[in-house]
């Protein structure tokens, strides 16, 4: 007699065969990937298939189509895999397996009933089934940590005051900005604040009477104003320098207050 089962790939975990509507079905971790979702329904369905000792062969249907070509390669570099193989080997042994493919949402009864399944699992209370975190969710969690902590260090941090202004937010993706876009960032320049704070020169005062910060070059200067009026939505500072035009002012402009400021 041949049983068909259905093993659905959306956490929960459910195995059912048609002929006798057993069903069976768990929650895993909400780590769980769909990959392994599958991959665990497959370990149930081959359980009960071992149980059951009347049965010379079985037909496991999944609409998991990843994981039925994972199986079928020779390179199954995951130990959910391996250990998955290592099961089905031994089941094979005793019965006639073979495996098949049933495209989701297509009116096919059992896959049907395992999304069914599938949606009263979800309201479970308790996780039956304990799943290690994959390698890739590993590495998402390790990268979202190491992030928030970087955010957190940055946000709270004293140092780089005039760089947090327009770079509140870490990122692992490298910026290159050129030289003077540095100095108007970092604040280390050719500017009178910056050369009074480390007692440089002893007026911190730009030619017009303000304190000659890189802000004031950018928003407040009469001798940068030609200039200044042509930057885009510049109240909204977060957003400045996100505007390849406004990096080419703010370039004119620093370059303009490195050949104006007496050099030292």
């Amino acid at each position: 007699m041949t049983l068909k089962f259905v093993t659905g790939w959306d956490p929960p975990l459910h195995v059912i065969t048609l002929e006798n509507s057993y069903v069976d079905s768990h929650r895993p971790d909400d780590h769980t990937t769909v990959f392994q979702a599958g991959a665990y329904a497959f370990f149930m369905a081959l359980e009960y298939i071992k149980k059951i000792n009347s049965w010379s062969k079985a037909s496991i249907f999944s609409d998991s189509l990843s994981l039925l070509t994972a199986l079928a390669s020779p390179k199954r570099k995951s130990w959910m895999l391996k250990q998955l193989v290592d099961k089905i080997k031994t089941v094979n042994s005793h019965r006639r397996l073979s495996f098949h493919w049933a495209k989701a949402h297509i009116g096919v009864v059992g896959n049907e009933e395992a999304d069914k399944q599938a949606k009263h699992g979800t309201e479970k209370n308790t996780i039956d089934s304990p799943v290690p975190r994959s390698h890739g969710t590993l590495r998402a969690d390790i990268r979202r940590n190491i992030l928030a902590e970087w955010q957190n260090e940055w946000a709270f941090s004293t140092k780089g005051p005039q760089t947090h202004k327009y770079l509140p937010n870490v990122s692992t993706k490298r910026n290159s900005y050129h030289p003077f876009l540095i100095q108007f960032l970092s604040g280390h320049g050719r500017f009178p604040y910056y050369f009074n704070k480390f007692c440089i020169t002893n007026d911190p005062l730009c030619d017009c009477g303000e304190v000659g910060t890189p802000d004031h070059y950018i928003f407040e200067c009469i001798h940068t104003q030609s200039l200044r009026l042509k930057l885009k939505n510049a109240q909204d500072r977060d957003q400045l320098i996100q505007d390849p035009h406004n990096l080419h002012i703010i370039h004119q402009i620093i370059a303009w207050v490195n050949n104006y400021i007496p050099r030292l």
